[in-house]
């Protein structure tokens, strides 16, 4: 998917009212990887602690390898954006960090 299509789907999603958007893989550093470029220059505003604590918790499950991880988030149209690495366990720690708090971030955003 290029960035187009991904800023193309993300509009899709928000025409359809919906509060989360959950992107997975494209976050990485080969030249491939454009989820983040992409998704950055849409946000109105960031959510920088989502970042830090999965980056935390990554370096606590996998090392020095967590500096790696480009992991986002951010508001977007009323809307929040998460994007994780798309590796099934990095998806779980992303998930572990944000699922109790999205009724408190939709509550917000949506204000």
């Amino acid at each position: 998917m290029g960035r187009y299509d991904l800023i193309k789907s993300i509009n899709e999603m928000i025409n359809e009212n919906i509060d989360v958007i959950l992107t997975t893989g494209g976050t990485g550093l080969d030249s491939r990887d454009i989820t983040v470029e992409t998704v950055e220059s849409l946000f109105e505003k960031r959510i920088e602690g989502f970042g830090e604590l999965f980056r935390a918790k990554s370096y606590e499950e996998i090392g020095a390898a967590a500096l790696l991880s480009r992991a986002t988030a951010g508001i977007y149209k009323k809307t929040a954006i998460f994007s994780m690495p798309g590796s099934p366990n990095a998806v779980k720690t992303a998930c572990n960090i944000i699922i109790e708090e999205l009724p408190h971030v939709v509550h917000h955003i949506k204000k």
